[in-house]
């Protein structure tokens, strides 16, 4: 105050101080203004410059604690991420008054921000950690953070930074996240089973445009023909329910149960032949017959002699093993000789005819007496 009211060109102090006084008292305008260039510390930068005249944007009498608050109700943006506890505002262990990092009256070309990008530590100082593929050399701070905008408004959503990327074209929508990882595209986190349609056996392997034919996800069918048509070869004679009889381990694998399902249990021989062994047309509408003969007429070495009831004599392990027991279902045991016989040395007919039981009639060719 004292360069104020020095003694300058023959001018006593006291008049100049009366003078300032009363100009100061009776022209409120001027007395605001005065008071704010004699008080004020410097030039405010560039961007406040604004609020040169307007000490009260920032300052609030005899109240130096209400400085952040006033600093938040301009910079809304900034007040939102301490709240919410994002970004680099947000992320702070300790919440301190704006002004010790934005200090403010230094000139109009100051520079109030002050960013090092080699200190700072984007793991623990915003709200997006740099994993995988962003922790590479080759990704720079430009990459994300474009030039002429504020770094909180650097995108954290994938799409915005690899829509070029996306081989999807956008048919997957935009949550990357969901089955990829920041390592790189080609690991898949996607847990298939969390939807309605489990990846078992060999699906488990194929890719998911396999599936997804250009790259549709929301109407992908989930029964087996579908897919699979082409891999009939029934060519559609055993319906569309490929599941009743094959699992998603391989075609050759058949979990069909013969006995519960069709009635009719499939032993020996008859579980190692195809199905089309048996069934030649359309597995709902031809009716076969469960007897022997119907299926093997053509095998019968007797010509139809011994009946059709094969299952008399023989098993479904192989012709050639005989189950008939001639001491219990006949009055003539067999025994000695006898039992290495074929049926057809006595039977020359069938087994209807009346054989004689005494050894003469049989063997009256081999007395040597």
């Amino acid at each position: 105050m004292n360069f104020i009211f020095r003694k300058s060109a023959g001018f006593s102090r006291l008049p100049v101080m009366a003078g300032l006084m009363l100009l100061l008292f009776f022209s409120p305008a001027m007395h605001a203004d005065s008071l704010n260039d004699i008080l004020s510390p410097g030039d405010l930068v560039n961007d406040h410059a604004k609020y040169d005249k307007e000490c009260f944007q920032c300052h609030k009498k005899f109240d130096k604690g209400a400085q952040s608050g006033l600093c938040k109700e301009c910079h809304k943006e900034i007040a939102r991420d301490i709240a919410d506890m994002r970004g680099y505002h947000g992320q702070m262990k300790e919440q301190r008054p704006c002004k010790e990092c934005h200090s403010e009256h230094k000139g109009r070309s100051a520079k109030i921000i002050a960013f090092d990008t080699n200190k700072f530590d984007h793991n623990t100082e915003t709200s997006f950690q740099l994993k995988g593929g962003h922790l590479a050399e080759k990704v720079q701070c430009k990459d994300c953070h474009i030039s002429g905008k504020k770094f909180r408004e650097a995108p954290s959503e994938c799409i915005s930074c690899h829509k070029k990327d996306d081989k999807h074209k956008g048919t997957l929508g935009t949550k990357c996240a969901d089955c990829h990882v920041e390592k790189d595209w080609k690991t898949v986190t996607f847990d298939h089973d969390k939807t309605h349609f489990k990846l078992l056996g060999k699906h488990v392997d194929v890719k998911c445009t396999d599936c997804h034919i250009n790259g549709n996800f929301k109407d992908t069918p989930t029964q087996c023909y579908a897919c699979h048509k082409k891999d009939d070869k029934h060519k559609g004679n055993f319906g569309q329910k490929c599941e009743s009889c094959h699992i998603e381990k391989s075609w050759k694998e058949i979990i069909y149960d013969h006995a519960r399902q069709a009635h009719y249990p499939l032993r020996w021989k008859h579980a190692e032949i195809k199905c089309t062994a048996c069934h030649k047309g359309n597995v709902f509408k031809e009716k076969l017959q469960t007897n022997c003969y119907s299926c093997h007429k053509k095998d019968d070495v007797h010509k139809g002699k011994y009946g059709q009831k094969c299952e008399s004599c023989h098993l479904e392990k192989g012709w050639k093993e005989i189950l008939f027991d001639h001491t219990k279902k006949t009055k003539f045991p067999l025994l000695g000789k006898h039992e290495d016989a074929k049926c057809t040395s006595c039977h020359k007919v069938d087994f209807k005819e009346k054989l004689p039981m005494d050894c003469y009639s049989c063997h009256k060719k081999d007395d040597k007496h």
